[in-house]
């Protein structure tokens, strides 16, 4: 095992159970040193017994503590975007489509995401939430999250099939952008699937 990718992984660990280093080595009895030296990569092949002591306070294999936390969406994110109205979330979805993937991500890039977003200043709700926790939520929304949220207002099956594909390819964009990679793809494609059969 690469002991940078083992770094990365207890940075991930602390950051989403919002812990500190020194406090999770006195707690399985490590020397702070020796995790210091794990988070910035200064152990090349850290120990199987070292990797077992870090996973069980995380309370995770050590094969998931590996793949690193699962971050699913913020409910004030979820509620944000279910409260929109459908018409003006599922143009913010179909807009991204028409952003260039290969340039940095901004409001001005198309017209049609530029009236989404005015569409959205407009309703009784307005968007509660940042660019990047927006992209946050196509990029970790759970099944369950994403139908939630798009399918919300939706009154005919045709709704429901229009706000799938506009999620797919949301995720497509974000693919194609590189915001979602390795085992990702493959887990966001997942989600869009049982998005796309949840919606017939």
């Amino acid at each position: 095992m690469k002991g940078y990718l083992v770094g990365v992984r207890l940075f991930e660990w602390l950051e989403h159970t919002e812990q500190q280093s020194t406090a999770v080595a006195e707690e399985v009895r490590l020397s702070p040193t020796t995790v210091s030296n794990l988070l910035n990569g200064h152990i090349d092949h850290p120990r199987l017994r070292t990797m077992r002591k870090l996973a069980r306070h995380f309370g995770v294999s050590v094969e998931e503590f590996l793949e690193g936390p699962k971050v699913q969406a913020s409910a004030r994110v979820v509620e944000s975007l279910r409260a929109l109205p459908f018409e003006a979330r599922t143009e913010l979805f179909e807009a991204l489509v028409e952003v260039d993937p290969k340039e940095p991500w901004w409001p001005g890039q198309s017209d049609r995401l530029i009236r989404a977003i005015k569409n959205l200043a407009v309703t009784d709700e307005p968007l509660a939430m940042t660019t990047d926790e927006f992209f946050d939520f196509l990029i970790h929304a759970s099944a369950e999250e994403a139908r939630l949220v798009l399918f919300a207002g939706a009154e005919t099956e045709e709704q429901r099939r229009r706000a799938g594909a506009a999620f797919v390819s949301a995720v497509a964009w974000l693919i194609r952008q590189g915001r979602i990679t390795g085992t990702d793809v493959a887990e966001r494609l997942a989600v869009a699937g049982q998005l796309q059969t949840g919606a017939a």
